[in-house]
């Protein structure tokens, strides 16, 4: 890395050259003016996009195989609960990372009804609504 200074204006100006990009990340949230309500209407969602092929994809054969037009190809889901005080401060939080709907809600009981580990935590759960990346491709 190069640090350069030079005079413009009448101002000192520090110029740092020589960056090279290692990484570019985009990322886009759409807020729909009516939320999905849960995971299993979610689930339905996609599996209703995936039976009725609304956007006109195509089967493809790979090494002999048909391949259907819209496949779950890669699924996972986000379960995060927030842990409140009594006087509703967030005092710490849990996220758990699994690869199916059955998983998310096993998983989310299981840490819902987790006393110790709220105690530990010092709140009471309460579980908040997340964005759930595209299990279907």
């Amino acid at each position: 890395m190069s640090v350069i200074t030079r005079e413009a204006a009448g101002r000192s100006v520090c110029i740092i050259a020589d960056f090279i990009q290692t990484t570019n990340t985009k990322s886009a949230v759409r807020d729909l003016t009516v939320p999905i309500a849960n995971i299993t209407t979610f689930d339905a969602l996609v599996q209703d996009i995936i039976d009725t092929n609304p956007f006109g994809c195509t089967a493809y054969v790979e090494s002999g195989v048909t391949i259907d037009p819209i496949v779950r190809s890669q699924e996972r889901y986000d379960a995060k609960i927030v842990y409140e005080n009594l006087e509703a401060d967030t005092v710490g939080d849990v996220s758990v990372q699994v690869n199916s709907v059955a998983a998310f809600g096993t998983a989310a009981t299981h840490v819902m009804a987790d006393d110790d580990l709220a105690t530990a935590i010092g709140g009471t759960q309460s579980a908040t609504p997340q964005r759930t990346p595209s299990p279907a491709s």
